[in-house]
């Protein structure tokens, strides 16, 4: 959760996209999670550990 607001892991393969240097927030378990340009909504996020990333898509109730 991001301030209230659900995500499930995607992918946006087919879509041209940039991960900012802007990072939301930090998790407890070390992860950190960025901005994506095209996205500053956070519709979409970036969740990166130090080994791997993600793409997050906000789940809409």
């Amino acid at each position: 959760m991001l301030n209230g607001a659900k995500y499930e892991g995607c992918s946006l393969e087919n879509v041209d996209y940039t991960i900012s240097n802007i990072v939301i927030c930090k998790t407890d378990m070390g992860k950190k999670l960025y901005m994506i340009e095209e996205y500053p909504d956070y519709e979409y996020i970036a969740v990166y550990s130090a080994w791997d990333g993600s793409i997050y898509h906000k789940v809409q109730d």
